[in-house]
């Protein structure tokens, strides 16, 4: 037959009751034998560390829950191992480095001097000479007035580039904040979970630690030799056992006197 391990608190609460002291008497009312009876409740046949015709001596073991005892040990070191998890902090977050538009702010500085430069430079005068009774322009003249243009343009063009770039840095730095500033939410998140979590960790390795304090050890009152083993019942997932030792000769004297 199969036994199952008990898994309600309502089986770890059960104890043994105290010894029975059955007394025999021989004839002319001297008591001959003074043998202790103990009830067990296990929750598997291994549990019972006795069996008939042993010899015990008092404090031996009578019945461990064993096979239990091995499942809460093993979940009370699994418990240990996330807790100790657990409580590790989780890396911090790392700041945000200050925004730097020195380069951007230099490019605009550069290209504003160089239009005030060429806003300075005077356009060449047109001049004219007579070709063939036509009026007809220097030719130099005019290229070196249209380059000058030109450049102012150009000049104008890269000002405006330069003060967009600063504005796109600025931007960006900007998205960075925002997106910084939800990391650290997530992170807070995440600490607020790890501090819930261990909780839970911490109250069910109580849990396991309280189970194991109340599972029933049965020692030997007695030393003696084990008389009888003897299954009585078996309630939900509880087998109740009777354990009966005949005390040695000394501990019966002994009994007797006291």
């Amino acid at each position: 037959m199969g036994w199952s391990l008990p898994t309600s608190s309502q089986s770890d609460s059960v104890r043994p009751l105290e010894p029975i002291i059955e007394e025999s008497s021989a004839p002319g009312g001297e008591i001959r034998m003074r043998r202790h009876r103990i009830n067990l409740s296990v929750s598997s046949l291994d549990d019972v560390k006795v069996r008939e015709g042993d010899r015990v001596s008092a404090g031996d073991l009578l019945s461990d829950r064993t096979e239990q005892r091995l499942t809460l040990e093993s979940q009370r070191d699994a418990l240990n191992m996330a807790i100790e998890q657990a409580r590790k902090p989780l890396p911090p977050l790392a700041p945000l480095p200050e925004p730097d538009f020195s380069r951007q702010e230099i490019a605009i500085a550069e290209a504003k001097a160089n239009l005030e430069m060429l806003e300075q430079i005077p356009l060449p005068q047109k001049r004219f000479r007579p070709i063939n009774l036509q009026e007809v322009g220097d030719y130099q003249a005019l290229k070196a007035s249209t380059d000058l243009q030109q450049q102012k343009i150009q000049a104008a063009i890269n000002l405006q580039m330069a003060v967009a770039d600063l504005a796109n840095a600025r931007n960006q730095y900007q998205q960075s904040l925002y997106e910084h500033s939800i990391q650290q939410q997530r992170v807070a998140e995440s600490q607020q979970r790890q501090q819930y979590q261990l909780g839970l960790l911490l109250r069910q390795a109580a849990e396991v630690e309280d189970k194991l304090d109340r599972l029933a050890v049965v020692r030997s009152p007695v030393d003696g030799t084990v008389r009888r083993v003897k299954v009585l019942n078996q309630t939900d997932r509880n087998i109740n056992i009777e354990v009966t030792i005949d005390p040695d000769r000394d501990e019966q004297e002994n009994s007797a006197n006291n």
